[in-house]
């Protein structure tokens, strides 16, 4: 089988990209351990941007629900009043 792999010809070329077929990509592991502080507090930082997001988004879900609310209370003040309290108890 014929080697396809480019080599060097001069000093010149080392400059040069010749392939990539040799590279290998690692997967960054986290070099700190669990008791660095830096890695304690990127942690702690990740944790309180999540928790801000949930708390928006909950946030929101309470507004909505909150109108929904304020919706059917109408709703309900409409229908009472259609009907005279006759026929609804309250």
């Amino acid at each position: 089988m014929k080697e396809t792999k480019k080599t060097y010809q001069s000093i010149k070329e080392y400059g040069q990209d010749m392939s990539y077929e040799n590279e290998v990509r690692y997967k960054s592991r986290e070099d700190r351990g669990g008791l660095d502080l830096t890695y304690r507090v990127d942690q702690l930082i990740k944790q309180k941007e999540f928790l801000q997001d949930k708390c928006r988004q909950a946030g929101q879900t309470i507004e909505g629900l909150k109108k929904e609310l304020d919706r059917l209370s109408e709703e309900n003040d409409n229908l009472r009043t259609m009907l005279g309290d006759r026929n609804v108890k309250g």
